[in-house]
């Protein structure tokens, strides 16, 4: 299963427009997993955190998906935006993770700290395209 999702991701990264198309992706499962999350009250996050999270993310999302389906020339600068907002993102629920650790349950450690392994890989390699020469 994993040769296979790296297959697709593979494939879909050769082409540089691959990569917006996964951030949009991955912003909209952040959306659907926080929205859920912001039913159940016991995860100890604050639903205005929760809602600020849902906004960013789909932020993101409408810009990533905007990059892909409007095949952006100058990809690397949008690509670059990309990663420094993720990487923004994924500070932010870092510092709020340690700011509200007292009150999360064990779930939502789990959740955050699931999702940032996530996007500090997806950072990487947005950051690694960047920088790599044709």
């Amino acid at each position: 299963m994993i040769n296979g999702l790296q297959s697709i991701i593979d494939k879909k990264i050769s082409n540089p427009r691959g990569i917006f198309l996964i951030d949009g992706i991955g912003a909209i499962i952040s959306v659907f997993f926080l929205f859920v999350l912001s039913r159940f009250k016991e995860i100890g996050i604050p639903d205005g955190i929760l809602h600020f999270l849902i906004f960013i993310a789909f932020i993101f999302a409408g810009y990533s998906f905007s990059c892909y389906l409007f095949q952006v020339k100058n990809w690397r600068t949008f690509l670059k935006v990309t990663a420094l907002g993720n990487t923004f993102y994924g500070l932010t629920t870092l510092i709020l993770i340690f700011y509200l650790y007292n009150q999360l349950s064990i779930f939502g450690i789990s959740y955050f700290m699931v999702e940032l392994l996530v996007l500090a890989l997806l950072v990487q390699l947005e950051f690694k395209m960047v920088t790599q020469k044709k």
